[in-house]
């Protein structure tokens, strides 16, 4: 990856005269990331910015989230802006609605995943059971070290049976494991969707996407951005990453959005 910052002449001609539809992560992205999901919230400054994006003509604005599709809304209550959610199983905006087709053996067992995670890490301090509804996640990051062994045990034996089957899928991220459905589908597949529909619709080809994110679970996103012949941008400089360019801190996001804006 390449320093952005060192990078801001060609990015600029890459944007200049064009729409450009923004794609923001929101965890680790626009918010720092914070003891419980709760508690994670966008800095006065950066929410300021986002309003000026929402707003103006020559912007389309997306926020593609692993948190539940309602709750990057209320997060994010911006006019004119998609929201995708469950990394992107769910997809919500003026035109444009996409819920995820799972089946019911799958949704019974990511329920019977979230009560049987909160009922065997209940006597552990520290680990947050987060059910989404079509997915769950198990956040171990205010845990105690010497009980790492216990959740990662815990979490085997409860998410394997299920994964044998192929009625479910594991992905880690930062600090957290997210059981989803075991489908083909990823915040890569619907950026691609939503572009596409909005190419179409708006009749316009001269449109440029850009996506900001900070995790493994955003490459599938930064490869169809690239395809596509976007700016990708990644939040710390990762030793791989299929993001081009890199910021070194989320301190440096509302810089770039910034710079979008003033650009010509």
């Amino acid at each position: 990856m390449k320093y952005l910052y060192y990078h801001k002449p060609g990015i600029e001609r890459a944007v200049k005269g064009k729409k450009i539809f923004l794609f923001l992560d929101y965890d680790g992205t626009l918010a720092p990331l914070a003891a419980t999901p709760k508690k994670a919230g966008i800095p006065e400054g950066t929410m300021s910015l986002l309003e000026k994006i929402a707003e103006n003509y020559r912007f389309k604005l997306a926020f593609i989230s692993g948190r539940k599709l309602k709750d990057i809304e209320n997060k994010t209550p911006l006019k004119n802006a998609l929201h995708s959610g469950n990394h992107g199983l769910e997809i919500e905006g003026r035109g444009f609605n996409l819920q995820g087709v799972i089946s019911r053996k799958t949704k019974t067992a990511i329920r019977r995943i979230a009560r049987e995670f909160a009922k065997r890490t209940s006597p552990l301090k520290g680990v947050l059971i987060e059910d989404k509804g079509v997915t769950v996640s198990l956040h171990y990051r205010l845990a105690d070290k010497k009980d790492m062994p216990q959740v990662n045990d815990i979490f085997k034996k409860t998410v394997q049976p299920y994964v044998r089957r192929g009625l479910v899928k594991i992905n880690p991220a930062k600090m957290v494991y997210e059981v989803r459905p075991p489908v083909d589908w990823d915040k890569g597949k619907a950026i691609q969707w939503i572009f596409e529909r909005y190419k179409a619709s708006s009749g316009s080809k001269n449109i440029v996407p850009v996506f900001i994110g900070d995790d493994s679970p955003d490459e599938p996103a930064f490869v169809a951005v690239r395809k596509e012949g976007g700016i990708t941008v990644r939040v710390g400089n990762a030793p791989v990453s299929r993001a081009e360019y890199y910021v070194r801190s989320i301190k440096e996001v509302p810089e770039f959005l910034e710079m979008l804006l003033k650009s010509p």
